[in-house]
């Protein structure tokens, strides 16, 4: 120091103020300042965005095909060619430049406009494939960890192999002889899913070892399987923050170098836990779990839905082994994170659409069930069926209702209406849903406390209702007259299912009546 720069030395003293312990009145007043700050900043551009959006989307002729949003969306096409992304999605990208946050309300007016929830759903879903909706999400800043493993891959292996597969314990006993095969084969998976990412323009690095560090879980019953105890993250770390998409195989490895075979859940929950990820996406064949019926269980609250599903008789070994473990995953994660099972060519429904695509399980709300409609929540459940309906009711609708009972989420969020119908069966008079809630899974759940509460239940939707494709997936009868549509549950006698149907079809409006009624 002398030497170089010379002089005498200066010592550097910076006075630090005295500590105060913050207090409830000046925190609230950050938070609420902030959150002010923040709607009026994102909120205003977020909806001007919209606005622009949709007017380019209409003219010159009100056909999207042909709009100014088109043309200049078709010049960014060869760019959006290396990406594996249509001229919608370069949009999107375009106005997210601006704010991440525009990018699903664009996606909403480009694949939206005049197609109905359902297909622009699937209007989605086939403009993206796996690994395309992968890169748009690491083109918007959003970096997912791709865990994987090869199970069918290394059965087919195996068996040209001439090698017994044996499962123990649902673990597959790892003979060196099995690791022989399946250690090329993990790799040969690891590098085509890099690959694939790349080919869509994304860098994509594959990290084969160094994250989970494992002793033997049993070596004399299991061979060659480990069991993790310790998660390092270090080389995920540097791949993420070098903006590269990390693509992690279910290796581990011993402290002496011994490679192991772990099993892809085992795994997947070790490093979920060490990284605490908002939201988890399982891709399986069957694309989420499935009811007696073989339908995909659309959302399921562990609170509500967990002791009831796992009493039942066609919840066995793999489903009941999967809820068990997602159970486990999710209790060590805030309550905010959930889990999405989904099949690949679902992916991008799930990952942009309020809706999503498979099985949604979150720790969830409670369902609550009130036998009375107080003054306060009147007041609430009006507000949350005109928002949703964007219709006005009727003054004194709760007056004098017949009522069977009102389930709701904690939050409100999502609400059913039950009223005595004919003969004293249940009948579905309201059920409303915000589209936050519905992303948050509240709606299948208040559904499914609602089916669970009233095994027997009808009620009846507008055939225009974009909803009522979804009543039809749920219901067992249906019956279309009109302008309606009159649905059943649990109802088998014959003659009280037209009882219900006449019922239901003959219901005064419960709405003030408009010019389009």
């Amino acid at each position: 120091h002398e030497l170089v720069l010379g002089g005498e030395h200066v010592t550097f003293i910076m006075e630090l103020p005295l500590y105060h312990v913050p207090n409830a009145h000046t925190m609230g007043l950050s938070v609420w300042q902030r959150t002010v700050d923040f709607v009026k900043e994102a909120g205003g551009v977020i909806l001007v965005v919209s606005v622009v959006v949709w007017a380019l989307s209409t003219w010159p002729e009100g056909q999207i095909e042909t709009s100014y949003l088109a043309a200049v969306g078709r010049l960014l096409v060869p760019l959006g060619a290396l990406m594996g992304l249509g001229w919608q999605m370069m949009v999107a990208l375009l106005t997210s430049f601006i704010r991440k946050e525009n990018t699903i309300a664009t996606l909403g007016v480009l694949y939206g406009s005049g197609a109905g929830g359902a297909s622009a759903t699937a209007a989605l879903g086939a403009a993206l494939t796996p690994a395309a909706a992968l890169a748009f999400l690491a083109n918007l800043g959003l970096m997912p960890i791709i865990l994987h493993g090869a199970g069918p891959q290394l059965d087919v292996a195996l068996e040209q192999a001439s090698i017994e597969t044996v499962k123990r314990r649902g673990l597959r006993v790892t003979t060196p002889d099995v690791m022989e095969v399946a250690r090329p084969v993990i790799y040969r998976a690891n590098r085509r899913l890099v690959s694939a990412l790349e080919d869509q323009g994304v860098r994509a690095q594959g990290i084969q070892h160094g994250v989970f560090v494992c002793d033997y879980l049993d070596q004399d019953e299991l061979g060659l399987v480990g069991d993790i105890r310790r998660v390092e993250l270090e080389a995920v770390r540097d791949v993420v923050h070098r903006g590269v998409l990390p693509v992690v195989a279910c290796l581990g490895e011993s402290p002496t170098g011994q490679v192991m075979n772990i099993n892809a859940d085992v795994a997947a929950r070790e490093l979920i836990w060490e990284v605490e990820p908002h939201k988890i996406i399982f891709l399986t064949g069957t694309g989420g779990l499935l009811d007696e019926s073989g339908r995909i269980i659309s959302a399921i609250s562990l609170r509500t839905d967990y002791e009831w599903l796992v009493e039942q008789d066609w919840v066995h070994s793999g489903m009941l082994l999967k809820l068990e473990q997602i159970r486990q995953l999710l209790s060590g994660l805030p309550e905010s994170a959930s889990v999405s099972i989904t099949s690949v060519e679902n992916l991008a429904k799930e990952l942009f659409t309020h809706r999503g695509a498979g099985t949604l399980i979150r720790v969830g709300e409670e369902i609550v069930e009130h036998r009375e409609i107080s003054p306060e929540l009147a007041e609430r459940v009006a507000t949350l069926l005109e928002q949703s309906f964007g219709r006005t009711l009727k003054p004194g609708y709760f007056d004098d209702l017949p009522l069977e009972c009102v389930l709701c989420s904690e939050s409100l969020g999502a609400m059913a209406i039950v009223l005595r119908g004919v003969d004293g069966l249940p009948y579905l008079d309201k059920f409303a849903v915000t589209p936050e809630a519905q992303g948050a899974g509240l709606g299948a759940a208040v559904w499914q406390a609602l089916v669970h509460r009233c095994p027997q239940l009808y009620w009846r939707s507008r055939t225009v209702n974009p909803v009522t494709p979804w009543y039809f997936d749920q219901a067992d009868a249906s019956f279309t007259e009109d302008k309606w549509v009159a649905f059943s549950v649990g109802i088998e006698d014959f003659d009280q299912l037209r009882k219900c149907k006449k019922d239901s079809l003959r219901r005064e409006e419960s709405w003030v009546e408009t010019e389009h009624d």
